[in-house]
């Protein structure tokens, strides 16, 4: 009986070779699968930001969001869009060391309407409001915003532009 050996990634598969002892043989099929997603602008290959969707009661939905990457802001779109109408939503990001700025901002726009202030930028002796843009597609919800010592960077942009806006609640 011949055994199959599924590999997902480039360390995956220089591993096997070492493990199948060189060069490929033909009593030794090695499937390289590769993972889906990809962080489109390194072209590197990247877990999904979004580990855990689902719901907490009828009323109550809940996303768990590991890191802020290009990919994120539409992993959130689709999430919420399996999860169907919720009233209220637990955003845990607690562990999220961050990322992008602009995937946070772009997770921002999808529960704040457009023109709400989101952060300020300074440079030097100079300030930019940041707004935005929308689409603000899940702005109603009552959203509670989970934190840790563990939530930082582009994390705590999210967090405190949700509260900002006055769109959620922050524990932890």
């Amino acid at each position: 009986m011949a055994t199959t050996t599924v590999i997902s990634s480039a360390v995956g598969l220089v591993l096997a070779g070492l493990l199948l002892g060189g060069p490929a043989r033909a009593h030794s099929p090695v499937t390289i699968q590769p993972y889906r997603g990809t962080d489109y602008l390194r072209g590197l290959e990247t877990a999904p930001t979004v580990t855990a969707a689902r719901r907490l009661d009828p009323a109550t939905g809940y996303l768990k969001i590991t890191a802020l990457t290009a990919r994120t802001p539409g992993e959130v779109g689709r999430a919420l869009g399996r999860l169907g109408p919720v009233e209220r939503l637990v955003l845990d990001l607690r562990g999220n060391g961050g990322g992008r700025l602009d995937a946070a901002r772009e997770v921002a726009e999808l529960f704040i309407p457009p023109g709400a202030l989101l952060y300020i930028e300074r440079e030097d002796r100079q300030a930019k409001e940041v707004r935005s843009r929308g689409p603000g597609a899940h702005t109603g919800l009552s959203i509670t915003v989970l934190i840790d010592g563990g939530t930082a960077s582009a994390a705590e942009l999210l967090a405190g532009a949700l509260t900002r806006a006055g769109t959620a609640r922050l524990l932890g």
